[in-house]
């Protein structure tokens, strides 16, 4: 898979000022952010909330196709990356 776009990963401890660093990184180079820390927390609330068991894959599939959706985010969209997506829970 090859790419025009860069991307940055950032790794460390919980805790460890991780989100705050890449959120000041894509502000300041002008690059989407990713947040994957609170996708999993969105999944991990959604299906404690559903009850749902960890292995069950699709049932999480499931419930993530009804609750979430994605959407372009203009008002926080970098000017040179214009496809900057929200997450909304219905």
């Amino acid at each position: 898979m090859t790419s025009d776009n860069p991307v940055i990963t950032i790794d460390g401890p919980a805790a460890s000022g991780k989100g705050t660093l890449a959120q000041r990184l894509s502000e300041d180079l002008g690059f989407n952010l990713l947040d994957s820390g609170l996708l999993y927390r969105i999944v991990g609330h959604l299906s404690s909330q559903a009850r749902i068991q960890k292995d069950s894959e699709a049932a999480v599939a499931d419930l993530l196709r009804e609750r979430v959706s994605l959407s372009i985010n203009e008002a926080r969209a970098p000017k040179v990356a214009p496809d900057c997506y929200a997450v909304q829970i219905k």
